[in-house]
Parts: structure tokens; sequence; C-alpha cells
């Protein structure tokens, strides 16, 4: 009888997942490769260029067989009905943590790598471990508590309110400049004939008031161009 008491219990397997079967990280890479391409109908380019990514970066650092979490099993003897019984408890921890993150971050920065490179991998990878922790292949997401990079900003876009639009406007096609003499530098503008002057401001006045981007601006096909009503459809 006293044999017995101290008999260990045996665990089942948990339900749908093979005995003694770890997910590792490569396999959570290619299963978000998948859903990017199959659920998010990404294009075939950007899942190659996301798959290199990943080749590059991802698998190299953390290791495509890599488990992706650790069982740890642990005995404790509990008294029951005044029996006391040894039983079998089970804890999955996870492989990789937000100091392993924030590592690979601090690699990254120290490498020839531009800090925006650095943060569209780094971007990738929270994707990567976000889906894993949605399929229950981790327990958190060791990504979401990281230290973020920081892009400084080179003050390349300069948003223009509407006046000063018109004043850039005037300025290209009717030859306005209200700049001192002393502050104009020469440019590409003033070898335009007045026809291109015409042709670059409808070209500028489309992107600034419809909203369209430069490669929107290129694609516009003329049956989208509705005279009539002064409206312009983008497909």
């Amino acid at each position: 009888l006293e044999e017995a008491r101290w008999t260990p219990p045996e665990t089942p397997a948990p339900r749908g997942t093979p005995l003694n079967r770890v997910p590792t990280f490569g396999e959570a890479v290619e299963q978000w490769l998948t859903y990017l391409g199959d659920e998010k109908r990404r294009k075939a380019s950007t899942v190659q260029d996301a798959r290199n990514t990943a080749r590059a970066y991802l698998l190299p650092r953390f290791g495509a067989d890599t488990p992706l979490y650790a069982i740890e099993r642990r005995e404790i003897v509990v008294l029951r009905d005044g029996r006391q019984r040894v039983e079998s408890h089970e804890e999955r921890r996870d492989a990789l943590d937000t100091e392993d993150i924030d590592d690979f971050r601090r690699d990254l920065l120290a490498s020839h790598l531009s800090p925006r490179s650095v943060q569209k991998i780094l971007v990738m990878l929270h994707a990567v471990f976000k889906l894993a922790k949605r399929r229950k292949m981790i327990a958190s997401n060791p990504s979401e508590d990281a230290e973020r990079v920081t892009l400084e900003d080179a003050e390349t876009f300069n948003i223009l309110e509407p006046i000063e639009f018109e004043a850039v406007y005037r300025a290209l096609v009717e030859g306005h400049d209200a700049r001192p003499e002393s502050k104009r530098e020469e440019n590409a503008i003033d070898d335009l004939t007045d026809a291109e002057r015409r042709m670059y401001g409808t070209l500028l006045s489309a992107a600034f008031y419809a909203g369209l981007r430069m490669g929107e601006n290129r694609d516009l096909p003329w049956r989208n161009v509705d005279f009539e009503r002064a409206m312009l459809r983008v497909e």
C-alpha cells in the first residue's frame, strides 16, 4: 500500500500534440511565410524578400532547429483523503525572451545595416512571434516588450499647406519666385519650356490635391480621367 501511494501517475500527452514533439523556430518562420502568401495575399516578390531576410538574419541568429519551448517536469507530494500521493506537473518555458531580442537588436545596430533596415528585420521577427503565439506555439511574444529602433527624422518631407503649394505652383508655372535674388539657386526647372512647366505643374497639382503618389500619377490611364466632373479615379 505504501508503494502504491508513492507511485507517480501517468501524465497524458497534451491533446493534439504528438508525444515529445516541440515546434522549432524554423517552423514558426515557415508558417509565417506561408501565412503571408496564402492568407495575407502578399505578392510573390514580397514573400521572397521576407524569405531572404529570414535566411540572412533570423535563422542564423536563432537557429532553424531551436525548440520554441522546453517542458520542465517536477513531482510534488500532495495529501489527499489522508493519503500521500506523488503528482507530476509539467510547465512550459519559452526558449526565447525579451533579452534575446534586445541582444539581437544591439548586434544588428552595430553591423553595417542602417537603422531602417534593422527596424524592418525586427518588425518581421515580431510578426513571426505574433503568429506563433496565436497558434499556441509559444506562450508570449518576446518582441512585445523589446526596445524599439529609433529613427532620426531626415526632414526629407516638407509638408505644405494649400497656400504654400500655390506659391510653389506659381513659381513653377508662371515663374513668380517670391524669394530675393540672393537666395535663388539654379535648378532644372529653369531649363524647362513653358509647356513642360505647365505639365509639371499639373503633375504636382494632382499629387497635392488628389493625394496621388508618384507611381499612381505615372500609371494613371486616360480612361480614369473624368474631365466633365473634374474627377480622377485611381485603381
